[in-house]
Order: structure tokens, then sequence, then C-alpha cells
């Protein structure tokens, strides 16, 4: 116990020698700093606080700090001692000593340490760092860090040994705090993944179950293309055998020699060709009463061929109007400068032989138009099934922008066709309801599943009906879509809203339906419900006017009216 005597002698020393105000000073500043570690900081903070306070405490050359860094996996140096080592290695001597002493050395004791060992590596450290007191900063017999001070006045060691203390709980607390931090960090961006992930799934779910709707599509969606097609096809054929025809016919000056004539005829095709493109070439009611009437009334005026001359009137819509006025008005059209007149004055100047070319001739401009119109109305029933199905089976969540209700129920609608057709009849009711800020994609899902629902609810019943409404109430807007089914059963009714619950047959449904359904209905800040009796169910969707997203896109709506499938 020799080695404690000259300790002691200096410490008595020192706090002899200290001016009673400059200790109380230091123990109010040491307060301070107790007070000031209690309020978390991050790592560097609170070094900062360590190493100021240790500074204006010993009143020293330089302070420095070697601390544990977790990412290096080393104590790395905090302070300005030329030569110094950026980095310690854990399995340095020196920490490995230190951790023995957990309490403060100062450079006069090193001298009277019994082991030789410990004595030399410390004093190694004192040398490197030019250090007087080492003060280790030890927590649950782990090293956080090591203070070291420079050559300072006679320490009182019960002073330093309280801040010590304080200094380890301040670095703890930082450390606790900084991991912390971090892991709050790491936490959001796992939250953040697995949101993504999450959603990324949905929108799998909701693709996964529009796809199999799509499926139960398929057969009627090909019938629909194959209709049109098939026309298109057919009208093609035939435009190209009249046009050999017509090419047949074009040596006009065979059988129409007079110039004046052939200007009048070129003037008749024009006009004729007008009447084709605008016309309604439509058979009148009493097609076959009104050709006999119309062939006498040509006899009366001596014109020739009445019999020829009247079925072309009458099968190329000439005659709807006089359907009307009375066959009595063909003597008084004929006064006119109509096109009828035109026709039925050149073809009585004519030669006998030649009024069946130039009947014949018009009846192939007739033809030509008429395979053009089958072809443009197939081709757009084709580019508007093609396009339904197109943002149907659009995939993926997007931005919400302002979209008609209307003409999105009509592009499911078009889809639907497919399936319903001679099978369904539908009355639909639109109130010209304002456009709204959606996930158009999304709601598509909506009423794909909702009217698939109503059509299998319907499906072989006697009067098989499905009615589609809309309304606005007050900020929102309402679609109803209501079928004559059996209703659902009062047992599985609050089964409905469930993942994977069905009623229906293998392969035609996932029962993700009303699940996903209600899902969009509701990120879109709407509500949906239903009621169901014995005479039928109804689905009650009710959406915001204001989506969440500004993003605004105009899209035009259709107007109401009524499809009959059936």
């Amino acid at each position: 116990m020799k080695w404690l005597l000259p300790v002691l002698d200096t410490l008595i020393a020192f706090v002899h020698s200290l001016p009673p105000q400059q200790e109380q000073r230091r123990e109010h500043r040491l307060e301070e700093f107790r007070r000031s570690i209690m309020r978390l900081r991050n790592v560097d903070d609170g070094l900062t606080e360590i190493l100021s306070f240790s500074s204006e405490l010993f009143q020293t050359s330089h302070v420095g700090i070697l601390i544990w860094d977790e990412d290096r996996g080393q104590f790395v140096s905090r302070c300005m001692v030329p030569g110094l080592r950026s980095a310690w290695n854990v399995y340095d001597p020196f920490f490995v000593t230190i951790t023995e002493y957990d309490r403060v050395i100062t450079l006069k004791e090193l001298a009277f340490l019994r082991d030789a060992h410990d004595r030399e590596v410390l004093l190694r450290f004192c040398k490197e760092t030019q250090a007087s007191l080492i003060l280790p900063l030890i927590l649950n017999e782990t090293v956080l860090a090591v203070l070291f001070v420079g050559s300072c006045p006679a320490p009182d060691i019960a002073l330093i040994e309280d801040f010590r203390t304080y200094a380890v709980l301040a670095l703890s607390n930082s450390i606790i705090y900084t991991r912390v931090e971090s892991l709050l960090v790491s936490l959001e961006d796992k939250v953040r993944e697995r949101t993504q992930q999450l959603e990324e799934a949905t929108n799998q779910m909701i693709q996964s179950e529009k796809m199999a709707t799509l499926g139960v599509m398929v057969a009627g969606v090909a019938h629909e293309l194959n209709t049109p097609s098939g026309v298109i096809l057919n009208a093609s054929e035939n435009l190209f055998e009249t046009l050999d025809s017509f090419l047949d016919r074009m040596a006009i000056h065979e059988w129409l020699p007079d110039t004046d004539r052939i200007d009048r005829f070129i003037e008749i095709i024009r006009f004729f060709n007008y009447h084709m493109l605008t016309g309604n070439p439509s058979l009148p009611s009493s097609a076959f009463q009104l050709r006999r009437r119309l062939k006498l009334t040509f006899e009366e005026l001596s014109i020739q061929g009445g019999d020829e001359l009247a079925s072309f009137f009458i099968d190329h819509g000439f005659m709807t109007d006089i359907e009307a006025a009375g066959v009595e008005q063909v003597s008084e059209r004929i006064k006119t400068e109509s096109l009828f007149a035109q026709i039925v004055i050149l073809y009585g100047e004519i030669g006998e032989s030649a009024r069946s070319r130039f009947i014949g001739y018009l009846r192939d401009i007739a033809g030509i138009y008429r395979n053009v119109k089958n072809i443009t109305a197939s081709a757009a029933s084709i580019a508007r099934l093609v396009k339904a199905l197109r943002i149907y089976s659009r995939s993926g969540a997007g931005d919400f922008v302002k979209a008609n209700l209307e003409e999105l129920l009509d592009t499911t609608l078009e889809i639907m066709g497919s399936i319903w057709k001679n099978q369904v009849h539908l009355d639909r009711h639109y109130a010209s309801i304002p456009s709204i800020e959606c996930d158009p994609d999304r709601l598509n899902q909506v009423w794909s599943n909702l009217l698939v629902n109503a059509y299998h609810a319907v499906r072989g019943r006697s009067d098989p009906t499905i009615v589609l409404s809309t309304e606005a109430v007050g900020d929102r807007v309402c679609v109803r879509i209501r079928d004559n089914g059996p209703g659902i059963p009062e047992g599985i009714r609050e089964k409905v809203w469930d993942p994977f619950f069905t009623t229906k047959e293998q392969g035609e449904g996932t029962g993700l339906g009303l699940s996903i359904v209600r899902r969009i209905v509701e990120e879109h800040g709407g509500t949906i419900r239903f009621t169901t009796d014995g005479s039928g169910t109804e689905f009650v969707v009710e959406l915001p006017l204001e989506g969440k997203n500004r993003t605004q896109v105009a899209r035009n709506a259709p107007g109401p009216g009524r499809y009959d499938w059936r």
C-alpha cells in the first residue's frame, strides 16, 4: 500500500491549494454537464460536449478521445495530437490492458504499478498521446471510449470520477440514441419496402383477378370479333366483284353515244354518290305494294321498263318519303330537278338496250358504297372492342385523373356484351353525373366484377335483367347495379367480402372479386354496400368527386341509352 501515499499527498495538496470560488465554479459546471447529458444527442454531439467540458475542467493543453466505431470495427481518434494514430485495433495491448482499470489513471501513479507489463503499456500510451490522465469510459465491462488529458494542474480525483461517470452516461445515451435513430431509419426503409411489396402484390392480385374475368369473356369476345371480321371478308370479296362489273360497264359511249346524255349521266352519278353516302337506303315498310303501284305510275307516264326502274328506286332508299306522301306525288316530283327526276327522265330517253346497263351501272355504285359502309362499320366495331379490351386489361395502379364514370361503365359494357348477347336484358339509366378524380383502370375492375356477378345471378332465369344507373348525391356520385336474380342467401351475406370466398363453379372465379372491389372503392375514399332479397340484389357504390391526385385528364361522356342483348 506504500504506493498510495504519494497519491494521497498529491490529492490533499491539490484540495488545499484550490481556491473555494474555483472549486464551487467547477462543481456548478459539473452539475450543468450532468443536466445537459440528460438530453439525448447523437454520438458526435455527445463527443463535442465531453471534449468541451474536459478542456474547461482540466485546464489542459489538449484533450482527446478514442471511441469505438461500429462500422470500421476499430477505435478511432478524436484529437489534435501530432503523429497520433487515427485508428486503433480492438486487440491492441492498450485496450486489452485498460479493460482491467475501470478508474481514473494518472501518469504519476503508473510508476508504482506492480504489474510491469501493464505499467509499460500504459506509459507507452501516455507518451504517444502526451497524456497525464487516462479516463476509461467503461459500461458493463465494455470499453466505449478512452478519454486522455494532457498536462494539467493536480487533479481532484473525486471530481474527475464524477465527471467520468457522467461522461459514460452521456456517451452511452448518445450511442443508444444514434442506434435507435439508425434502427428507426432502417425500420422506415423496411416498412416502405414492405408497403411497396404489398402494393405490388395487391396490383398483381387485382390483375390476376382481372385476367381471370377476361378469360371467362374470351369465347364471347372471339365471337364478337369473328362476326365483323366475316362481314369485312365478305364485303371485300363483293367489292372486288362489283368493281369488275363496274369496269365492264365503263365503255359508256358504246351504249350512250350522245355527248349531252353522257354529261347528264355523269352528273347523275355524282349526285347518286352523294345520295348513297348521306341517305338511308332502307326498304319502305310496304315495299311490294309500293313497287307495284310505282310501276303502274310509270306506265301511266309512258315510261317503258317501269318495273326495273321501280325496283331500283325502292331498293336504294328513294321511296321512303314518297311512301308517306303518296305515289301520286311521283308525277309532280318528275317535274323537279331532283336526282329522282333526272334518273327517270334519262331512263325514258335512252334506248331499251341501254336502260339495263344504265340501271346496272347505278346498282354497281350502290353495291360499292354498301360494301364500303359494311367494312367501315365492322372495322369500327372491332376497334371499339379492341380498345375496350386494351383499357380493361391495362395493369397497375396509375395516377388519379379526371374521368367520367359513364364512359368507364360503357368500356366495361362493351366487353360484357360479348358474354351477355342474346342472354341478358340490360337497362341503362345515366343521370349526366360530373366527372370525378379516380384511377380509371381500377374502377373498371370494380364494374366488371359487379356486372359479372350480376350476370351469374340472372343467368338461366326466364327474364334475366340487369339495371345500371348513376346519380349525383351532393359531393359524391352513386352507381347502382341491380339484378333480378334469386338474391344472396342469408347465411353467406357476411362472408361475401372475405378473400377467396366464392359461390361460383370451379374455374369461374378466384373468390377475390368482392374483396378487391371493396379495397379499390375504399382506396378512392368511397363506400360500397348491398341490399338483397328474394327478388334480386343491388350493389351501391358511392365515390367522392375529389380524389387523392390532382392530375386531371378530361374525358367525354356518352349519352344515355338502352341496350338489349337478348
